[in-house]
């Protein structure tokens, strides 16, 4: 089976720094390395903002925003969707819609309840009013819809509270009530409708789930399973009772049902669409249950809270109790995991965090005293943002600092600067996240990032991969821009050709934190189209390669250098081919050619005039290079060229670009080098003030290189940008 991340597609781009949907990417899992644990009125709370009207979604994150609905007035009258910068609280933007089917507010009736999603391009909200729309980030309106008046009025005494589910491109509403029922699918882009599979009445407030080709349901009675293309049901699971609230959770094994009654919190094996049958039920507990929250799959084991606040731990194999434990009082909030922790949000204000696995130990009883409920949470790196009826609450660890995301890695004042300059103001911003091994390239004024590794050092899985394409605009350099997302990679390669980018290569890691490491070489190639804001396919490279670095010449983008994995503990093998494609085409063939005289990764490669350099990088045996390989393609050959100065690690994870038909490398040890006129040597041009490896540098203009990204051994990742801006280069005339 695909890891969990994998299989909820609809949400791959949820990181550090996403909470995308109800219950993040649907499991209630962060994969935030640092998260406050202890907090109190006095302490630990870098802000608090009171809302318009009043709501019982949870909130989302997306980079440095949160999201949060919210209904207005006696008969809520108006469905609110707001924006606030993460950082501070500060209130961005607000919209008001007017509400298609209104209701007297009571406690007993569901306000604002659906929590909406959100990706790299939209913000998705539902409310129980009928009303479904999308908005841009900076609040502009999509397009919307009533549900009310294209399917009926809502029925039923309590209101709906369904959250949305989202694929890569369909926003999924699920509405269960008294009167005629439906699953309903609409295109993220227009709103319009691509389904709807008609269901029997039946009253729930639990949500769907995205899992791979499946949308999973556990309503009123029986769990169910969609096909994500057609609605068509694929199998069911009848016999449950009490599973109106709680929604299903997915793991690589099992689809957790969550009840108000514990013999119905059970199992269902993950199989094959078609195949399943009652018999495929794994297990079921006789003591837990779940009455308002969801479970959580964590690191092995299920947890589950009833209505009572008694919170369990069960074998995720067996469904038998490890553990159990009385909070201080009920969670209408499903528990996280996070930081090898579970997080027990309690309705009335207390969190209670508990190391995760089966030896039960309290860590913390954190008392924020709430004006209200608390609903919902969002949790990011470094951060918890809570919701309570009327206001939003930001926890932040005063340790580590109250501080944006974006600077996980660099503090404000050693982000980017002008080399050479050490107090000036920063040029540009940092990268979102500090990352190593991915491409970059220029167009314009505009900077192009995609992939690379943002996890531990030597610690691979599809959560500490980056599949984000980001653009920077020099002219105006605010902010980072996410333009769209693709598969996770890293050593890969990024090129500029003709006013298009291309990616190609790299490797994906098919494990989660918790598998051992399955890393894939990939041959993929694509080109991505800035008129049309898409990636479209190319023809793969003969092999797949990672750790290896490309070039344009001409119209050719020419790929030299790497290896190939191939999963789980087969050796890697190390390519000894180089190979072009020639960008004119989209439909042509790779071809290769002549055969290196090396065999290298984490080397870097340059083109001037008619030479292609492949400098440095480590070879088979272990040791790190220094030697330059030149393929002159006038005549098709290889030759030896100049060999970088300095240690022997200088030539590990170095970066190579031209500029003003000269040639510039920068070194592990931080030397910025020059080849020279003659082309025989290097050239110390400075000491850059920081040194890296598997960062980038790209050209900018007429006269300045940029470097951003890789890491150090002193200081680890970086996300700080330095520009080095260059003297004239003489005149002919002035060398005379």
């Amino acid at each position: 089976m695909v890891s969990t991340l994998t299989i909820l597609f609809g949400l791959l781009t949820a990181g550090v720094d996403t909470w995308p949907a109800f219950r993040g990417t649907g499991d209630s899992i962060s994969q935030a390395e640092q998260l406050p644990m202890k907090w109190s009125e006095e302490s630990g709370v870098a802000w608090k903002v009171d809302l318009t009207g009043y709501g019982q979604s949870s909130p989302i994150v997306w980079r440095d925003r949160v999201f949060v609905t919210s209904a207005e007035g006696p008969n809520k009258e108006q469905a609110i969707v707001a924006c606030y910068a993460l950082d501070t609280g500060r209130k961005l933007w607000q919209q008001e819609l007017v509400s298609s089917q209104t209701c007297p507010v009571s406690d007993y009736v569901s306000r604002a309840a659906p929590t909406p999603a959100v990706d790299e391009h939209r913000v998705y909200t539902f409310f129980e009013t009928g009303n479904l729309a999308a908005f841009k980030h900076d609040g502009t309106l999509v397009w919307q819809r009533s549900l009310v008046d294209d399917y009926g009025k809502f029925l039923g005494n309590h209101g709906v509270g369904s959250s949305l589910a989202v694929t890569a491109d369909t926003v999924v509403v699920l509405i269960d009530h008294d009167g005629p029922s439906y699953l309903l699918a609409v295109d993220k882009a227009t709103g319009r409708t691509k389904w709807k599979q008609d269901r029997p009445q039946k009253v729930s407030w639990s949500s769907p789930i995205v899992a791979g080709e499946q949308i999973i349901v556990s309503s009123s009675g029986d769990c169910a399973a969609f096909d994500v293309r057609t609605g068509k049901q694929l199998w069911l699971v009848d016999g449950i009772s009490g599973n109106t609230v709680p929604s299903p959770t997915v793991s690589d094994k099992f689809i957790i049902v969550g009840s108000s009654e514990s013999a119905s919190n059970l199992a269902i094996r993950r199989v094959d669409p078609g195949e399943l049958t009652k018999a495929q039920v794994a297990w079921r507990s006789e003591e837990a249950s779940a009455t308002f929250s969801s479970a959580l799959i964590y690191r092995g084991h299920v947890y589950l809270v009833n209505k009572a606040g008694v919170a369990f731990c069960l074998d995720e194999d067996t469904g038998k109790t490890v553990w159990r434990h009385r909070l201080g009082g009920s969670c209408w909030t499903s528990p996280v995991g996070a930081c090898g922790r579970i997080y027990f949000f309690e309705k009335s204000g207390t969190t209670t965090v508990v190391t995760a696995g089966p030896e039960l130990k309290v860590l913390a009883e954190n008392s924020l005293p709430a004006a209200d409920r608390v609903y919902g949470v969002a949790v990011v790196e470094g951060k918890i943002v809570v919701r309570m009826g009327s206001q939003l609450v930001c926890l932040a660890d005063p340790v580590l600092g109250v501080k944006p995301v974006t600077q996980t890695s660099s503090t404000s004042t050693e982000a980017s600067q002008e080399s050479g300059a050490p107090n000036a103001a920063p040029l540009f911003p940092a990268l979102p996240k500090a990352i190593t091994s991915f491409g970059a390239a220029t167009i314009g004024n505009d900077i192009y990032v995609y992939g690379g590794h943002h996890g531990k050092a030597h610690h691979y899985n599809d959560a500490g991969q980056s599949g984000d394409l980001l653009r920077l605009d020099t002219a105006a350099p605010k902010a980072w821009e996410t333009l769209a997302t693709g598969p996770r990679l890293q050593g890969l390669a990024l090129v500029a050709h003709a006013g298009a980018l291309y990616r190609v290569g790299g490797f994906e890691a098919r494990n989660n934190e918790t598998e051992e490491q399955n890393l894939w070489s990939l041959a993929d190639c694509a080109r991505y189209d800035l008129a049309k804001l898409a990636w479209h396919g190319l023809p793969p490279m003969p092999s797949p390669r990672s750790s290896f670095d490309a070039v344009v010449s001409g119209d050719s983008l020419i790929v030299v250098g790497g290896w190939s994995m191939q999963g789980g503990d087969k050796e890697a093998s190390w390519l000894e081919t180089a190979v072009a494609y020639d960008l004119r085409v989209t439909d042509g063939k790779w071809r290769e050619l002549p055969k290196p005289p090396f065999q290298r990764r984490a080397l870097s490669v340059g083109a001037l005039k008619q030479n292609i350099y492949a400098i440095g990088g480590m070879q088979p045996d272990g040791k790190v290079t220094r030697r330059t390989a030149v393929f002159d393609q006038t005549v098709s050959q290889w030759r030896e060229g100049p060999e970088l100065p300095g240690e022997e690690m200088d030539g590990f994870g170095t970066a190579c670009c031209s500029l003003n038909d000269r040639l510039y490398m920068s070194t592990s040890s931080g030397k910025l080098l020059r080849l020279s006129a003659d082309e025989k040597s290097w050239e110390l041009v400075r000491q850059l003030t920081d040194a890296r490896f598997f960062h980038r540098m790209v050209p900018l203009a007429h006269d300045r290189l940029v470097l951003f990204g890789g890491a150090s051994m002193q200081r680890g990742k970086h996300s700080s940008v330095e520009v080095v801006t260059l003297p004239p280069q003489p005149r002919v005339s002035d060398t005379k």
